[in-house]
């Protein structure tokens, strides 16, 4: 054991904190931890692979184990400072070909449930909006989106892709104009921070967007929603069921510290509808 090693610590390594879900995710994670008696050392990468990599090698010489919520598409990418003589649990996203366990959203029920009744009773385009296109849970989501469509007869545009690379700034307003523009009547966001920048937008420019309804299938908790998210559609996930699963494994996995099989957990989100046409016809 380095000497340097604190007993009974977490490691959290987490992308960013840019939204009320992630939030709460991220406190009820550590209070479960503190009421457990472990410490919890924290770094945030704010989608930085580089910086991920560094809070590996740093965390790798502190703590008991490592939760985090990566960045990186392929496991190739971080392998080598991933340590491999303390646990690592992967929490919504798991790079591809990770020999690690994993604690995932799946969404893609949800979403596909959610193009397909938006279809049936509109005519309108749907966009597609994600942070990292190439993360497991973009590409989920991606796949229900696509074949949504396709059981929709809704021709598929490549065009109504909109990647905004983990920019928690991007300018929504730019966007909902470029949607409009290509016959656009609903938004699929497939983050917390995606929701809320078009809800900010919209809801504060119902006025200018009144000729052009668009409704939202947005991302959200089933017990920390914000006022604003009461009245779209939105796709909840078990927040309670997400901490207690992390916790748990974990905690198993530092307990079993030569356990060499890996387990993936699917928490499955929920599409939530609500009695509206586009945010500006409630």
């Amino acid at each position: 054991m380095p000497q340097n090693k604190i007993p009974k610590t977490i490691g959290f390594i987490i992308s960013s904190i840019d939204s009320s879900y992630r939030d709460s995710l991220v406190d009820a994670l550590c209070n479960q931890f503190y009421a457990k008696g472990y410490t919890v050392l924290m770094g945030m990468t704010s989608h930085d692979l580089k910086r991920e990599r560094e809070l590996f090698v740093t965390f790798s010489q502190l703590v008991d184990c490592i939760i985090v919520i990566s960045n990186a598409e392929k496991y190739e990418q971080i392998e080598d400072v991933v340590p491999s003589d303390i646990p690592v649990l992967f929490l919504i996203n798991k790079p591809e070909g990770t020999t690690k366990s994993a604690i995932m959203e799946n969404d893609y029920s949800a979403f596909y449930q959610a193009v397909v009744s938006y279809a049936a009773s509109h005519h309108h385009k749907v966009a597609y909006v994600c942070s990292n296109i190439k993360v497991s849970s973009s590409k989920e989501v991606l796949k229900a989106y696509v074949d949504s469509l396709n059981s929709s007869q809704i021709p598929y545009d490549d065009s109504l892709i909109y990647d905004v690379m983990d920019n928690p700034e991007f300018d929504a307003g730019n966007l909902v104009s470029d949607m409009l523009c290509k016959g656009c009547g609903a938004i699929i966001c497939t983050t917390p921070n995606i929701t809320n920048r078009f809800l900010d937008y919209l809801l504060f420019n119902a006025q200018k967007n009144s000729n052009h309804p668009i409704s939202i299938y947005g991302y959200g908790n089933q017990s920390h929603n914000l006022i604003t998210q009461l009245n779209i559609n939105i796709v909840v996930h078990p927040h309670n069921q997400i901490v207690n699963l992390a916790v748990d494994q974990a905690l198993y996995l530092m307990k079993h510290p030569h356990q060499t099989a890996h387990r993936d957990f699917l928490v499955k989100g929920k599409l939530k509808m609500y009695t509206y046409d586009g945010i500006n016809n409630p």
